[in-house]
This record gives C-alpha cells, sequence and structure tokens, in this order.
C-alpha cells in the first residue's frame, strides 16, 4: 500500500548463532543430570554397520571432509531399562564435492534406571544426546578408522561438537 515500508530484518551474525547454540547446549546439559546421576550402564550393542565406497581415484594426500550426524531414539522397556539407538552417519568427501565413502552405524545402549523413575522424555533425550553420544562416539571412531583402513584409506578422525542439540518432543514445562 502506498506509504508503508518494508522493514529489513538483519540476519543473525555468527556470534548470536554462536550463543545460541551454546545456550542450547547448557539446557541439554541441565535436563540430562537428573538422569545421568541415575543411570548405570548396561550394555553397547553395534546392531548394524554398512560400508559404501564407489569406484573412484583420488590422489594421495587429498583432503577428506567428514560430517558426522547423529540420529537418536530412545526408549524405556521393562524392567527400568532405559535403551538408545545411536544411528550415525558419517560421509566423506573430497574438495570437488565428490563422495569417497559414506559409513552408516547403529549403536545400541542400554542403562538401568531406578524403579520408578519418572523421567521426562525430554530429560532422556538430553541424557542420550550427550552422555550417550560420549560413551558411543569412540566406538563409532573405531568402526570407521577400521573400515576406511581396511578400504585403503589413511587415518580418519571425524569431529563433532557436543553436546549434541536434540529438537524438544514435549512442551517446556510453565
Amino acid at each position: 500500500m502506498p506509504g508503508d515500508t518494508e522493514v529489513q530484518v538483519p540476519e543473525a551474525g555468527p556470534h548470536v548463532q554462536e550463543a545460541a547454540v551454546l545456550e542450547a547446549q547448557i539446557q541439554a546439559q541441565r535436563l540430562a543430570g537428573r538422569v545421568a546421576v541415575a543411570a548405570q550402564l548396561q550394555s553397547l550393542v553395534l546392531r548394524e554397520l554398512h560400508w559404501t565406497m564407489p569406484d573412484v581415484t583420488f590422489g594421495a594426500g587429498l583432503a577428506i571432509n567428514m560430517d558426522p550426524q547423529f540420529e537418536l531414539m530412545v526408549a524405556v522397556v521393562p524392567g527400568d531399562v532405559v535403551v538408545y539407538r545411536i544411528r550415525s552417519t558419517i560421509p566423506g568427501t573430497i574438495p570437488d564435492g565428490t563422495e569417497i565413502f559414506r559409513l552408516v552405524a547403529v549403536l545400541q545402549i542400554s542403562f538401568q534406571v531406578p524403579p520408578g523413575n519418572d523421567f521426562r522424555l525430554e530429560e532422556l533425550h538430553a541424557f542420550g544426546s550427550t552422555s550417550g553420544l560420549l560413551i558411543a562416539f569412540p566406538y563409532i571412531r573405531e568402526a570407521l578408522q577400521s573400515t576406511a583402513a581396511r578400504a585403503g584409506l589413511p587415518a580418519l578422525l571425524p569431529a563433532f561438537r557436543l553436546p549434541y542439540v536434540p529438537q524438544p518432543t514435549e512442551p517446556e514445562e510453565a
């Protein structure tokens, strides 16, 4: 309409985004705390391991970029056991964008919790995305490293930022 002006809202800069990520990480740690003091690690099992490596040729010493992605599933099963399945997908690309490998690993981690626990789903997700991922990551890294070595690739050490921040799955309490 005549006389209306369009307002330009500047995008959040990197420092604002970093602050938001830090705040989300702190919140995830707070939520995870109540579960962390009660949970006892029961088992860790590799449930799935899948490796693909297309027939591509690349020179020695070429940089390999990795962008690990993690999916977390949680269930509380009879016997006061919390079971997490962490699905890790780690693609490896060279600078021209060609994907030279993809590793998918699914680890299952079980924790015993006190009888009659009243953990909220949000707390269980936060615990899995912090402590659960920290427990699983060395096994994920070892699966990647040993598989890559057998495929003739150089040493690969993926990195990721902890804690992984889960998406809220239930409304915040007032």
